[in-house]
C-alpha cells in the first residue's frame, strides 16, 4: 500500500487522484444516518461509471471501467473492489474494520468538519441501555389488535403499536423510534381497507396483489405487498393520498424484549471502535498535499 490519507474535500481528492492514476474508485456508501452527500455532478468532465454490487443493472459499468479508465462511483455497502489505483471514501466508516485498506495502493478517507454525525449514528445503530429502557417503557399489550399480530413474525404477541403511539408512551421522538426499531425487532404490518380501484396501471398491480389477501371484517393485514414496476410502500402511500385505500402501519414487537445489558455493552464497544477510528483518521496526512 502506497499510503492512507485524509481529505476535507472528497471531490477535490477524486480529481487529484485521477490526475495521477487511471482507475479511481469513489466509495459512495454512507456510514452516517445523516451524511454529507457526495455530488458527482462535479465530475462531468471525466469518464464516470456507476456501480453497486446489489444492482445487477450496473455490473456492466464495472466491466467497462476495468477495460477502459476513469472514475467508478461505487455505492456498494462495503467498498472492496480490486483493480483500483486509488479509492476515496466519501464518508468515514464507524470503525477501522470498515476501511478495507488491504486491497488498494492508495486510500483517501474524508474527514468531516465535525464527528457529531458519526456519534449520532452510533447512538442510533447501537442504542445505549438508557435509551433501550426508555423504548421498552412504551411497549404494552393491545389485546384488540391480536389479528394484526397474526400477520406478523410474532403472531402470539399482543404488543402492537404505531410509531406515534409508542412515542407518546415512551417519550422518544418518532425518529428515535424508527432508528431503534431494529434493536427491538419490530415487525411491520399494514392494515388496509380497500375503497376505490386506482386507474394508474402501476398502482393497479399493487391493488391486484392486495385483493389476494384474505380480509377480516373488511381489513386486510399484510407484511408486504408485491407490485410490478413500482415500490409497494410508495404505491400504498400514493393510493392512500388518492383515496383508493385507507392504510395504517403497525409494528408488532416480540414478547421477550431485548437484553438491555447486552445492548449497553454493544453501545460501549461501538463507541470505543469509533474513537479508535477517529484517532487514526485525525493523524493522517492530508490529500491532496
Amino acid at each position: 500500500m502506497h499510503g492512507v490519507f485524509s481529505t476535507k474535500d472528497a471531490l477535490a481528492a477524486t480529481i487529484a487522484a485521477y490526475d495521477k492514476f487511471t482507475h479511481v474508485v469513489v466509495g459512495r456508501a454512507y456510514s452516517c444516518t445523516n451524511p454529507v452527500y457526495f455530488k458527482s455532478a462535479g465530475l462531468v468532465q471525466f469518464p464516470v461509471f456507476f456501480y453497486a454490487d446489489w444492482d445487477t443493472r450496473t455490473h456492466s459499468q464495472l466491466d467497462k471501467w476495468r477495460k477502459k479508465e476513469g472514475i467508478l462511483i461505487d455505492s456498494s455497502n462495503r467498498c472492496k473492489l480490486g483493480d483500483a489505483d486509488a479509492r476515496i471514501l466519501v464518508d468515514s466508516p464507524l470503525s477501522l474494520s470498515g476501511l478495507a485498506l488491504e486491497d488498494c495502493p492508495q486510500v483517501v478517507i474524508t474527514k468531516p468538519v465535525s464527528w457529531q454525525s458519526h456519534i449520532d449514528t452510533i447512538n442510533v445503530k447501537y442504542p445505549s441501555g438508557e435509551l433501550c429502557r426508555q423504548f421498552a417503557k412504551g411497549l404494552h399489550d393491545v389485546p384488540e389488535r391480536a389479528k394484526v399480530a397474526e400477520a406478523s413474525r410474532f403472531p402470539g404477541s399482543l404488543i402492537v403499536l404505531t410509531d406515534s403511539e409508542l412515542s407518546t408512551h415512551s417519550g422518544l421522538t418518532v425518529r428515535q423510534i424508527h432508528s431503534m426499531r431494529r434493536t427491538f425487532e419490530g415487525s411491520e404490518v399494514w392494515a388496509i381497507r380497500m375503497r376505490l380501484r386506482p386507474e394508474d396501471a402501476l398502482l393497479t398491480a399493487v391493488w391486484d396483489e392486495l385483493e389476494k389477501v384474505q380480509p377480516f371484517r373488511g381489513t386486510r393485514y399484510c407484511m408486504k405487498v408485491r407490485g410490478l414496476g413500482v415500490p409497494w410502500r410508495r404505491a400504498l402511500r400514493e393510493m392512500g393520498r388518492l383515496g383508493n385505500i385507507t392504510a395504517t402501519k403497525f409494528y408488532v414487537y416480540p414478547s421477550q424484549w431485548v437484553d438491555i445489558d447486552r445492548a449497553q455493552k454493544a453501545h460501549v464497544r461501538a463507541m470505543l471502535d469509533f474513537q479508535e477510528l477517529q484517532r487514526f483518521v485525525e493523524k493522517l496526512p492530508e490529500y491532496p498535499t
